[in-house]
């Protein structure tokens, strides 16, 4: 059965099959996290983001709860 038919019958986009995910480079939003909490031990997300978006960070976007949570 080919690719197309075989999708067709199941329901799902061919796309859905092929799609490899792009790894992100969170180095530069890792090391602003780590270099804001050490000077600011006490703030929390909140604060953090709008220091991020303040200050023009690289990847101020992206920074979410996810990525403080790898940083410890």
């Amino acid at each position: 059965m080919s690719e197309r038919r075989a999708c067709q019958t199941s329901g799902i986009a061919r796309s859905t099959l092929r799609y490899r995910p792009v790894a992100r480079d969170d180095s530069g939003v890792i090391t602003f996290i780590q270099a804001h909490m050490a000077l600011n031990p006490r703030h929390g997300f909140g604060l953090l983001y709008d220091s991020a978006r303040h200050q023009g960070s690289p990847g101020a976007r992206r920074c979410s709860g996810a990525c403080i949570a790898s940083c410890g």
